[in-house]
């Protein structure tokens, strides 16, 4: 009859309950669909929140950190100070976004009472942990440029035995120029028949004299001799005597006769010979 029962029923319709337990029915099915909704909604915005505080937490640490590092002075920092420096914004950093984030467990508590500890030693530079840890950092710091510095030094090492060889090189060079510049100028003084002049060299002494050594007034010589023909003239020791003081020595303006040798002294006090040496300019 119409109005008692539902009528036209769809043989695989499943029937409900009475009104009460179908409003209770589709308030519970209701109910938990916005649950649901509501449930993803507040993960959401949980995940959101973690972002921003973590990138919150980032930018504070690296602010932190940036402004630590240059007031302990470490530019470049070493591995040691940005390690701590970085402990040390993580600890403040955590303190400070702690009202942000809704966490008021122990942990947070415990890390808020020791970052006190943690910002008197980094802050106070009259205390010694500070200058035991700047201690640290400089003997890291020195431990690791001395590669390089004793690299350095050896490159430097080297730059000076080159430049030290160049020199020898020139100064040997320039010698023998010297030399061969004396013997051209005394073989012309020779082919125009002029007796060619010669340089006063080493004094000579009993350990370097013999016999054929060709030799020159020395700084003993005394003025009124004039016997070896004038100043740059030389002559030749021909030989010593007993005493090894003593040597004849023949001139080459008096000519080969062995009346024309003279005795002179070769002592200390009296060196009045040297070694004749080729004369230059």
């Amino acid at each position: 009859m119409p109005g008692t029962g539902p009528s036209h029923s769809h043989p695989n319709q499943i029937p409900f309950p009475a009104a009460g337990g179908g409003d209770g029915g589709n308030g519970y099915r209701s109910g938990g669909g916005k649950g649901d909704r509501s449930g993803g909604s507040a993960d959401a915005n949980t995940a959101h929140n973690e972002l921003l505080v973590a990138l919150m937490v980032a930018l504070v640490m690296m602010v932190l950190n940036l402004l630590l590092v240059h007031s302990l002075g470490y530019l470049p920092p070493p591995w040691l100070a940005v390690w701590l420096s970085a402990c040390a914004c993580w600890l403040v950093s955590l303190v400070l976004l702690s009202p942000l984030t809704a966490v008021t467990s122990w942990p947070v508590w415990l890390a808020a009472g020791g970052v006190g500890l943690l910002l008197t030693l980094v802050t106070h530079a009259t205390s010694w942990p500070v200058w035991l840890a700047a201690a640290c950092v400089r003997l890291l710091s020195a431990i690791t440029t001395l590669p390089v510095v004793l690299q350095l030094k050896a490159m430097q090492a080297a730059v000076v035995r080159r430049l030290q060889a160049y020199e020898a090189a020139a100064q040997q060079e320039a010698a023998d120029a010297k030399r061969a510049l004396g013997a051209a100028r005394a073989k012309l003084a020779i082919a125009r028949g002029q007796p060619p002049r010669w340089d006063a060299g080493d004094v000579v002494t009993p350990e370097n004299c013999r016999v054929g050594l060709k030799v020159v007034r020395g700084p003993d010589w005394y003025t009124s001799d004039d016997a070896d023909g004038g100043e740059g003239r030389a002559g030749t020791i021909v030989r010593k005597t007993a005493s090894p003081g003593l040597v004849y020595v023949q001139w080459e303006s008096q000519g080969s006769e062995e009346v024309n040798e003279r005795l002179y002294y070769i002592v200390p006090g009296r060196y009045e010979l040297c070694c004749a040496v080729p004369y230059t300019v």
